[in-house]
């Protein structure tokens, strides 16, 4: 039985960008920034990984994420091959986005969580909402 599976959690290189295939598909390419579990001397050592996204998944990284936000991926690994002008033959293996998700709580600028919706608890009947 083959498995191609990856998860990740790491934070973006840069800010996503969407495009649009001819037929309005949105898509994004992105690198998350995934560190090793050791050191070379005192640096650590940081690998970064390709991705790519696709409609809604893409729509929603393109939203919510931005350079140096923390993210999980989830997907599969996928190998791109092509041929240069000259006849070289080259290949890009990348993860192909199935889901992403938050990692950490959004802060603003004083580090403080922001409330995603206010709560009208003046309607409270007594009955507990579970």
């Amino acid at each position: 039985m083959a498995v191609n599976s990856v998860a990740l959690v790491g934070r973006l290189g840069k800010d996503i960008e969407i495009k649009y295939t001819q037929s309005q598909v949105p898509y994004c390419n992105f690198s998350v920034a995934v560190d090793r579990s050791y050191k070379q001397g005192d640096e650590r050592v940081t690998d970064w990984i390709d991705c790519t996204a696709w409609r809604q998944t893409a729509e929603f990284l393109y939203k919510y994420f931005h350079k140096g936000s923390m993210v999980g991926i989830t997907g599969s690994l996928e190998v791109r091959k092509w041929e240069t002008d000259d006849g070289q033959k080259r290949s890009l293996m990348y993860v192909s986005v199935r889901d992403a998700s938050f990692v950490e709580s959004r802060k603003d600028s004083n580090t403080q969580s922001v409330a995603t919706a206010p709560v009208d608890v003046s309607a409270d009947d007594g009955e507990l909402p579970f």
